[in-house]
């Protein structure tokens, strides 16, 4: 009896062993996918829209998921952030003043290089246009704030007649813009007769 009983428990031992490895085999089995998901997203991220497809994006702040590239049609580094659920991008700039530009461009395919005049309008009275990419590809729309905003507080939101868009820009770092509009105003000095890296001792005597 003695026998049948260890017999049983050797069993029991078994299958909870084999239990607990086949548990194990399937969350990893699991989180493998699941990283493969979330790399696969990453990658149609940095490809989205024509002007992912353009220029060659890549990370400024992969947890956040803000990219950054250098856009030659506006001769500046442009940071953007998509979101593929509402398949919609928000770029962001800096004017040669810093101020802050943003453009929301959504997927979808409308009248290449047209306009749509919405119901909703700006503080002046005027109205939110969305305009038609050269591809009609992608609809969008462009806003600017004045130089000195506090634009770490901004969050963009925006229902333009069903296209929206919400974005908070807290945590992005638009240091990298700042710089860049900073070195574009180096100037030549007119009368330089000092140059440091040529500078040698005076002679006393």
């Amino acid at each position: 009896m003695l026998r049948s009983l260890f017999k049983y428990a050797l069993y029991a031992l078994l299958v909870i062993i084999l239990l607990v490895m086949a548990v194990i085999i399937y969350d990893k089995y699991q989180s493998v996918i699941r990283e493969k998901e979330v790399a696969a997203k990453k990658v149609k991220e940095l490809q989205f829209g024509s002007v992912g497809k353009n220029y060659k994006w890549k990370w400024h702040n992969e947890e956040l998921g803000v990219q950054v590239a250098y856009l030659e049609g506006l001769k500046r580094t442009v940071l953007r952030k998509v979101n593929l659920d509402q398949q919609y991008a928000v770029y962001a700039y800096k004017d040669d003043d810093y101020a802050f530009n943003a453009i929301a461009s959504f997927q979808t395919k409308c009248e290449p290089k047209t306009t749509i005049t919405t119901t909703e309008k700006f503080p002046n009275g005027e109205a939110k246009v969305l305009t038609c990419s050269e591809d009609g590809s992608d609809l969008y729309i462009e806003v600017a704030w004045p130089p000195k905003t506090d634009v770490l507080s901004l969050t963009w939101e925006e229902n333009l007649n069903g296209f929206r868009v919400n974005e908070s820009f807290s945590g992005w770092d638009f240091d990298l813009l700042d710089r860049e509009v900073t070195l574009k105003k180096a100037e030549k000095p007119i009368d330089s007769k000092f140059d440091l890296s040529t500078a040698k001792p005076v002679d006393k005597k």
